[in-house]
Formats: structure tokens, C-alpha cells, sequence
């Protein structure tokens, strides 16, 4: 942040006064610096733009919307385990591909109870399709409506659960504080003009969400 903003930097000192929502980490080596930047780099590219699109459309009379976190990680897919379960893990699994013998015995080795998680996923996934209900399947938990408020989700994994979204401080400030020095940066306010140059001027633009709905 020094480096980008300068010591003198308004926006600097407006990140330096936050700390709500935001946890410190020890980092002792490579590896856990790159665990906190993977961590970091989920929250920025997916986790809090998603929790401000959710909120978004929660927010319309009569708006129904479910989300959930895809959290299972196939052991023998190749990435190391600080990958996690990347972006499209849960594609395999909706299409049914741990019932697959070609990939169970080729590729990932899928275990019998990643098959009864497929089978899971893919009960509340046809009956969203079929009745805009995820809970009348017989998939168990229910799975509750997400709401501005409570921002329930679904976190899927071999077990399902039901959380309640505990990251709004820390998203507050990757959708808000964060954006709003990008945006200054864009505007050349107290930013040196050589930082950040592929930085794109996407925060400026807003285009009704009734195109994406």
C-alpha cells in the first residue's frame, strides 16, 4: 500500500483507521504468504463480488435467491491442497461424473461418498430448475432463501450446511474501501501516475440491473 499510495496518502490512512471485518495473519514463510494472497485474491476476484451481486437481487419485492459455497476439493485432481475447491469444482459433481467408472477408475479416483454428494447437488440442482424451489427436493438440509440480512447460504460439501454469512465487514471493505482507491487512482487523486497501470475503469461504470435480471 506504501508503495502504491505513499505514506501521505489519504487512502492509505483511510485503510490504516479500518480494522472491523479485517484479520491479521502471521506469515512466517512462502507458503503461508501464499495461502493469505490466495485467500485474499478469492475474497477480491469472487467471494465479496458475489455477496454484493446476492444482495443486489435479494433486494426487489419478491426476489428469491439461494447461494451457496462449493467447498469439496476431489483429493486426486491433480492441484495441491491449498488450492482448495477452485471455480467450477462444482461442475463435475452436477453432472454427475463421480457415477462415471472411466473417471473413477482414469482421472480423480471419486470416492462413494463423493458420488452420494453428486447425487446431492444434483437433486437440489434439477429441482431449482424444475420448480424455482431448492427445498422440495428430498436433498437434506432445506435449503433457506438467501436475504439481504442474514445472507444464508449453503455451503456444499460431503455434508451440507446451512451458514449464515459472517464476512460483510471484510467485504465492506473490499467493496467499498478498496474500490473507492481504485477509483482515485482512476481519477489520479494523490496516486503517482506510474501505479497501477492495468487497472481498468470498470468502477465507473453502472449499468441498470435490470439487464442482468
Amino acid at each position: 500500500m506504501t508503495t502504491a499510495y505513499g505514506f501521505r496518502s489519504l487512502g492509505l490512512r483511510k485503510v490504516i483507521n479500518i480494522s472491523a471485518g479485517l484479520g491479521e495473519f502471521a506469515v512466517h514463510n512462502a507458503t503461508e504468504f501464499m495461502h493469505q494472497m490466495d485467500a485474499i485474491s478469492g475474497k477480491i476476484d469472487f467471494t465479496c463480488g458475489t455477496q454484493k451481486f446476492a444482495q443486489r437481487i435479494t433486494e426487489p419485492p419478491n426476489a428469491v435467491v439461494y447461494a451457496y459455497n462449493f467447498v469439496q476439493k476431489t483429493p486426486n485432481n491433480g492441484f495441491p491442497d491449498w488450492a482448495g475447491a477452485m471455480h467450477g469444482y462444482e461442475i463435475k459433481y452436477v453432472f454427475g461424473m463421480p457415477f462415471s467408472q472411466t473417471f473413477k477408475s482414469n482421472c480423480y479416483g471419486y470416492t462413494e461418498e463423493e458420488a452420494r454428494q453428486s447425487e446431492a447437488v444434483m437433486k437440489y440442482w434439477a429441482n431449482y430448475a424444475r420448480s424455482g424451489n431448492e427445498c422440495r427436493s428430498r436433498a437434506s438440509p432445506d435449503w433457506p432463501k438467501c436475504e439481504v440480512e442474514s445472507g444464508n447460504y449453503m455451503e456444499v460439501g460431503l455434508d451440507q450446511t446451512v451458514q449464515a454469512d459472517n464476512r460483510k465487514e471484510e467485504c465492506n471493505f473490499w467493496n467499498i474501501v478498496f474500490l473507492s482507491l481504485i477509483q482515485g487512482h482512476l481519477r489520479g487523486e494523490d496516486v503517482p501516475e506510474d501505479i497501477g497501470p492495468n487497472l481498468e475503469p470498470y468502477p465507473y461504470v453502472r449499468r441498470p440491473l435490470s439487464e442482468f435480471v
